[in-house]
């Protein structure tokens, strides 16, 4: 259901792609980049990691996901015209509602059928990264590098009598 709060979030969301989608030299040797939107749920269905037994709770089609907005970071130096560190902040986070006419067992917790449930979602990326130009003309660049990625993330169900979360944090290969 579309109410005018909502329908006031998404216009207010979308004024804020426009007006903090930039790119700016902040100084010198170091370049800022900030994106920023809305993001909807179209197919996001969760169970536990290895879990093939569980039927998956689908976010998008079983309850109501909310808009959800999001942002991005990045940061890069450059140093000694060949030499460049990168870091890249990522977070997203969307929540969803309603009720299921079936049981959700969700990480070893029973939630009845037809109760009031709010699943949040959490997907928080994080990277570093160092990178060497190799060769570099008007036209064209090459460089290699290392990077170092973290993704920090849960998926949280609950209901008006209990709540079970899980939560998966560490490197990516």
């Amino acid at each position: 259901m579309v109410t005018k709060i909502s329908v006031f979030k998404m216009s207010f969301f979308a004024a804020m792609i426009v007006a903090f989608s930039w790119s700016h030299e902040c100084a010198g040797q170091l370049q800022c980049d900030f994106e920023t939107g809305v993001a909807w749920t179209g197919y996001n269905d969760v169970r536990l990691p290895g879990d093939q037994d569980a039927e998956p709770l689908s976010l998008s089609d079983e309850l109501s996901a909310d808009p959800a907005l999001f942002y991005r970071l990045q940061m890069k130096y450059t140093f000694n015209e060949r030499h460049a560190l990168l870091m890249l902040a990522a977070p997203f986070r969307t929540r969803s509602s309603g009720s299921v006419d079936r049981d959700i067992i969700f990480n070893n917790v029973l939630f009845p059928a037809n109760q009031p449930l709010t699943v949040r979602y959490r997907f928080d990326s994080y990277r570093l990264r160092y990178a060497y130009t190799l060769y570099k003309s008007e036209k064209v660049s090459f460089s290699g590098g290392v990077t170092a990625k973290i993704r920090d993330a849960s998926i949280r169900v609950e209901s008006d009598t209990m709540k079970s979360e899980y939560v998966n944090t560490g490197f990516v290969p």
